[in-house]
């Protein structure tokens, strides 16, 4: 059930998010070859996914999907690339610290939830484990989309979606 300072937290999130969207598409717009700056595809299939989640007041696997994998994803890039943009001296340092901490309280509060229901029955954790890997292909599709990308900076694609599935291994 979502509770009115759960919705309230939501809420922040998605206006957060419309930001982070925003700066990321500036972002890939300045670092990467002309035509690389529309919503990939598999951008648009995992919003399409999470939105019907949302829909069905299936809180379970939005706090998967968004919280988890999705938030998760965000803040294995944002590290990452954080690096490499030093090396490059790309610049937005002041936004990537604010997106990695907002990265991080997202991710955070959604192990939090995701815990609480589990430990209090509300879900199995098998259940949990499924939405997870079905999020993950969507995160194949988006890294192989997204490669020209990683390769403007010299990042493999593959190790952040290894490092992802590290973090996601504690489930």
């Amino acid at each position: 059930m979502v509770t009115d300072g759960r919705r309230q937290f939501f809420l922040r999130q998605s206006h957060q998010e419309r930001h982070h969207a925003s700066v990321f598409h500036r972002v890939v717009l300045c670092t990467t070859p002309r035509g690389a700056g529309t919503v990939p595809a598999g951008l648009r299939n995992y919003r399409a996914r999470l939105e019907q989640a949302s829909r069905r007041n299936d809180i379970v696997e939005t706090l998967v999907g968004q919280q988890m994998v999705l938030e998760g994803f965000g803040e294995v890039i944002l590290n990452r690339m954080d690096k490499k943009f030093d090396q490059r001296r790309i610049g937005f340092k002041k936004i990537r610290k604010t997106l990695l901490a907002q990265e991080q309280g997202h991710q955070a509060f959604g192990h939090r939830m995701l815990r609480h229901l589990v430990e209090s029955g509300e879900v199995e954790l098998k259940k949990v484990h499924e939405l997870i890997s079905e999020y993950l292909v969507f995160i194949d599709h988006l890294l192989v989309e997204l490669e020209p990308v990683f390769n403007t900076v010299g990042a493999d694609p593959a190790c952040y979606r290894r490092t992802l599935q590290q973090r996601l291994c504690n489930w």
